[in-house]
């Protein structure tokens, strides 16, 4: 690695987040700062690894612009660092060659160092000239079909300062909804290791399930390319349902791509802003400004609903408006480095140039729905006639989290076209950026194509088509069982702590602990941050919590604090987020669906209480819902427990007759059981005098019940 080239990519990074006037300093000193800045790197892999790739990367503006991303996150994520590299500028300016400068009021010249010549105003000083000169305000020097500008040095206006804020928040704002975190697991193993997938380059047009009636040219294009079709109607688009509706809910099952649809948009209108990417012609609205507000993380700036109701109407409007953009001025500060940029989001926003994205409202407490829905129509009224999207899934979708003012539409699940040009696309660019020749990327392709069919079940769901991709590039059969792909993952993203580079011991190692502990521990740093989500505050866990969670595990509070000193440079099956100014940093999982598997396996694997410890849950809703089937199909897929399962269904489904609505969403559960162990274990079970055949019949009447009472709303 070469000192000199890299230190121009450290600098040209580092220059915003140094002292005003730091960018010129840093040109000055550049391989004296990277000497400094090397030493301090050598304890973060992470952004060492990042810079070394960015160097190595192909002229893609989107693949170096994910890099630059990733090398910011591994750098600033130590909250310290800043602090440290404003005393390492200093030092490197000490032992840097002097550099005077001279300042000249009014007219004149100046001429400094051996063998310096000035000219007066107007002037011209050449060794030789040939050819004519003009000079003069604003004139310019000649010399055959070359010429220098006369340009007058000035600060930036606050407009100026503004418009570039703007570009650097739609650059990072790019770069960020284009990261595609699962894309991690072809990085793992053989020659793929160099391959960078973003959203950009496997994305695939979503579905919805509206139908559409063809329109006549689109018959006739079908009937020409399959005449013996006669089809009516098509699937709404995701993209003209949000082009079409002004305010939307996007509906879809975990995994079904919410947040994947809603970050493309942005994406892309962000690089239309940008001038680097034209906008599809299914959207008419143009260049709208892309605002995206994560609704887990925006609770934290709202005020509790008792504080809400003693205010009068018109407060409690300008209460939940300012919360959000109290939010966006932190993100904006934080994450993107654009706090300058806030003037023009608001115009955007007042004029309705704008569209403004609320993420995850599912990942938002049911408790905490309510009071998020009444900011999220608030802050509408001040849109005018901005749009305005929401994500969620089908299931949290009711009672309070409703909106009255919203059409909402369900995703569909990918079809067998989808799924092989997603297939197409995930080797295609791996082919393009060299990591497997054109041959070998169009085999796999086709190998992965044929291995998924006897899966379509799973692979229809957009996330676990990803995971399956990333499986299959680290050369692993797929598993058929979606606990068995997870647990797969898992094994994956956890071997990148086993890995090393020359002169680094392995984390593993340095802790002098075996992988089945540290993941016992990851797995209820997934069951607190789960928790921790039913507080109304975020589902990742603060550093302080995790840090007491894995001490437990790691039986040394030293061995948590370099565990996720490491996460803080380097991602795998736990990545850090660096905090707001002020803030901790919080942790959390490359999905949250990983979350919620790690999670249920800690309930599942926490002794034989599997059935008692759901049954707590049952009254936060179906916040848990999907933690309990994946640690039902982990006791059965992977650890081969079929008895555990059984005797949770059995408490889930209890002879005595359900009264609550808990109650019934037990008996639901106790289905979701019995449907993966199958009916004829369930009657061959003879131990449990209220369990097998007696059980079935009791659990079949109540769904039938359960369902024709609509016991728990639309299910």
């Amino acid at each position: 690695m070469d000192p000199a080239s890299i230190a121009s990519a450290v600098v040209a990074f580092l220059a915003p987040y140094l002292a005003e006037g730091g960018k010129a300093v840093a040109k000055e000193v550049g391989e004296a700062l990277w000497e400094a800045v090397e030493r301090r790197l050598r304890g973060k892999p992470a952004a060492a690894e990042a810079l070394e790739d960015l160097q190595a990367a192909p002229q893609d503006e989107d693949a170096r612009a994910s890099l630059r991303l990733q090398l910011k996150k591994a750098l600033v994520a130590d909250p310290d660092f800043l602090a440290e590299l404003a005393r390492l500028l200093e030092k490197a300016k000490e032992e840097a060659p002097a550099v005077y400068q001279a300042v000249l009021q009014g007219n004149g010249a100046i001429a400094q160092g051996p063998g310096a010549k000035a000219a007066g105003a107007g002037g011209v000083v050449a060794d030789e000239i040939h050819g004519p000169v003009v000079t003069g305000k604003g004139g310019r020097a000649i010399q055959a079909e070359q010429y220098i500008e006369h340009q007058e040095v000035h600060q930036d206006t606050a407009q100026e300062r503004e418009g570039k804020a703007l570009r650097r928040y739609l650059h990072n704002l790019r770069s960020l909804c284009n990261a595609l975190p699962l894309a991690a697991l072809a990085e793992e193993e053989g020659p793929h290791r160099r391959a960078r997938i973003t959203l950009n380059r496997v994305y695939i047009a979503l579905n919805t399930t509206t139908p559409v009636p063809l329109s006549e040219e689109e018959k006739a294009r079908l009937h020409e390319d399959r005449p013996w079709m006669r089809v009516e109607s098509r699937p709404l688009s995701a993209l003209e349902a949000a082009a079409q509706e002004p305010r939307l809910v996007i509906l879809g099952d975990p995994g079904s791509g919410k947040s994947t649809f809603v970050n493309y948009l942005a994406y892309l209108l962000a690089g239309d802003r940008l001038g680097e990417d034209p906008l599809p012609d299914d959207w008419p609205h143009g260049s709208l400004l892309p605002v995206r507000v994560l609704l887990r993380e925006l609770v934290a700036y709202l005020p509790d609903e008792e504080t809400l109701d003693r205010l009068s109407a018109q407060k409690q409007a300008t209460r939940l408006v300012g919360g959000i953009w109290d939010y966006l001025a932190q993100e904006l500060e934080a994450t993107y480095r654009a706090k300058e940029a806030m003037p023009l989001l608001e115009q955007a926003v007042t004029t309705g140039e704008v569209l403004v994205i609320f993420d995850g409202l599912d990942e938002v407490a049911a408790e905490r729905r309510k009071v998020v829905r009444r900011a999220v129509e608030a802050f509408c009224e001040r849109c005018g006639k901005g749009r305005v999207l929401v994500t969620c899934r089908i299931r949290s979708y009711q009672g309070e989290a409703r909106l009255p003012a919203f059409a909402d539409v369900t995703l569909a699940p990918f079809n067998e076209e989808q799924i092989d040009e997603f297939i197409t696309r995930w080797y295609g660019t791996m082919a393009d950026q060299g990591a497997l020749k054109p041959q070998e990327a169009e085999r796999r392709a086709k190998d992965l194509q044929q291995a998924v069919r006897p899966l379509m079940e799973l692979a229809r769901n957009p996330l676990l088509l990803t995971t399956m991709a990333g499986v299959h590039t680290a050369q692993v059969r797929l598993p058929e069982e979606r606990a068995k792909l997870y647990q797969r993952c898992v094994e994956i993203l956890l071997r990148r702590w086993h890995e090393h580079k020359a002169g680094e011991v392995p984390l593993l190692k340095q802790l002098g602990v075996s992988e089945s502990r540290l993941l016992a521990a990851l797995r209820e740093v997934a069951y607190q941050a789960h928790v921790h989500g039913g507080a109304g505050e975020e589902g990742d866990l603060p550093r302080i919590e995790a840090l007491q969670v894995l001490a437990r595990h790691l039986e040394e509070y030293g061995k948590a604090e370099r565990f996720l000193d490491y996460v803080d440079n380097r991602a795998g099956l736990l990545i850090g987020r660096g905090g707001a100014e002020g803030q901790e940093p919080v942790y959390a999982f490359p999905h949250r669906t990983f979350q919620e598997y790690l999670a249920g396996c800690h309930l599942a694997l926490g002794g034989r209480a599997f059935g008692r410890r759901l049954r707590g849950l049952l009254q936060e809703g179906d916040r848990w819902a999907l933690a309990a089937r994946l640690g039902a199909e982990h006791l059965l897929y992977n650890v081969g427990d079929v008895t555990k399962v059984l005797d949770a269904a059995y408490t889930l489904c209890p002879v005595a007759e359900p009264e609550s609505e808990a109650d019934w969403r037990g008996v639901l559960w106790a289905g979701y059981f019995a449907v993966e162990v199958g009916r004829r274990t369930v009657e061959e079970d003879k131990e449990d005098p209220d369990g097998g055949p007696i059980f079935l019949k009791r659990l079949i009447d109540r769904l039938v019940r359960l369902l024709r009472e609509e016991r728990l709303g639309a299910m």
